[in-house]
């Protein structure tokens, strides 16, 4: 008899969630269809963690049960893929919905070509035994675990396990997925799944720079991206993606020092990623990612950084004169600096600047200078700059001395 994990549906899911759970299971019932939730939930109920979503596999026909949740009203589609796969957001609570399916790959890298097939097969086709395990969601069915692959076992033994042979070749963004897994959850690969991964990491030249920059997007939204990128550098994974690209030892401090920011953007990991770079390997990097304009700007202005900091260590700066040079750069490439900087002075302006003297606005705004009879135009500009720099230098704290201020620079 399969093991029954009702308990820990019950304990680990949002009561809204396990309500939504609950009611997919009976309408996919009704239609004659078997619901199940796969992969990663699975593993993180298994974990005792609460599931970060929703992903669901149905034996059968996903749009009839997705066409019969639009009509009952509170769900909307929001997207629908060749893959026979949906994401519906009912009642508020975002759900992916696939046709459970087999798959080949024409060649490496390349997109699956799908069909559908039962819930083993479907299981069969994922990347890790891990995530291939299915929980019933039907009423008669309710909590029964499908594990026809090991993953608990797996999980267990704190395993990261490859389903076959051809794992990586198939899609080697897996490569990626596996380290992520493996840091996070506190796995390791297993010995049999690292040789396939060091053969195999050549074939991320095949996935294209869209996919991959996906993939790096969730490693820099992990709670520990150095983690990942270090694991990385060790098994030859951040050369394939890029052949200059290295993770060295002394960033781990700088990461130490990085996370004691409670906000550290993630693109600033991107920056530590990338400051050894030199600016043509920058460039590469950009189009081998395919980087949007906030990832290209991070990766160049951490470059451009290297030589432009130096000013800073100087005590008697003035913090209008370190706002004007510093607003030029990206945040996430300045957080990184500071996290890699060691000159006392330097690491308190950029503390000062990322802190504080980015968010100060003088009281005053154009309007307000226009009421007072300050032509529109050029002059009306400067002023706006004067009073911005009064401001950042402590020179004015009040609308009133603001005001007084315009008075004499008019005067």
């Amino acid at each position: 008899m399969a093991p029954n994990v009702a308990p820990l549906l019950e304990a680990h899911l949002a009561p809204a969630a396990l309500a939504l759970a609950q009611r997919l299971g009976r309408t996919a019932f009704e239609l004659g269809i078997q619901t199940y939730l796969v992969g990663g939930p699975v593993r993180d109920l298994l974990l005792g963690k609460p599931p970060r979503e929703l992903d669901l596999a149905v034996e059968g026909d996903a749009s009839a049960l997705a066409s019969r949740l639009a009509a009952a009203g509170e769900t909307e589609v929001l997207m629908r893929s060749q893959f026979l796969t949906f994401k519906l957001r009912i009642a508020g609570i975002e759900v992916d919905l696939a046709t459970a399916r087999r798959e080949r790959y024409a060649s490496p890298g390349a997109l699956p070509q799908v069909e559908t097939a039962p819930i083993a097969e479907d299981l069969g086709r994922r990347d890790f035994t891990i995530n291939a395990m299915a929980v019933a969601l039907s009423p008669q069915r309710w909590g029964e675990l499908l594990d026809p692959l090991g993953g608990q076992e797996d999980l267990a033994r704190g395993l990261v396990r490859a389903l076959h042979d051809r794992n990586f070749q198939d899609d080697a963004t897996r490569i990626l997925r596996g380290l992520r897994y493996e840091q996070r959850l506190g796995l390791r690969l297993e010995e049999g799944t690292e040789r396939l991964l060091r053969r195999d990491v050549s074939f991320l030249a095949a996935i294209s720079p869209d996919r991959l920059r996906h993939e790096v997007e969730r490693i820099l939204d992990e709670p520990a991206p150095e983690r990942v990128f270090r694991r990385a550098q060790e098994l030859g994974v951040l050369s394939a993606i890029h052949r200059p690209l290295r993770w060295e030892p002394g960033l781990q401090e700088a990461t130490l020092r990085l996370r004691q920011r409670r906000e550290a953007h993630p693109l600033a990991y991107l920056s530590l990623l990338a400051h050894s770079l030199t600016d043509e390997e920058a460039k590469g990097l950009v189009a081998r990612l395919n980087a949007p304009v906030d990832w290209r700007r991070v990766v160049e202005d951490v470059g451009r950084l290297r030589g432009a900091l130096s000013f800073l260590d100087d005590p008697g700066l003035r913090p209008s004169e370190v706002e004007a040079v510093l607003k030029e750069y990206a945040p996430p490439a300045l957080e990184a600096a500071l996290a890699l900087e060691h000159r006392a002075h330097a690491q308190r302006w950029l503390q000062e600047y990322l802190t504080r003297l980015r968010y100060v606005r003088a009281l005053l705004t154009g309007d307000d200078l226009l009421a007072q009879g300050v032509p529109a135009g050029p002059f009306l500009g400067r002023i706006l700059d004067a009073l911005h720099r009064a401001r950042l230098n402590g020179e004015t704290t009040s609308r009133e001395e603001e005001v007084a201020l315009v008075r004499r620079l008019v005067g």
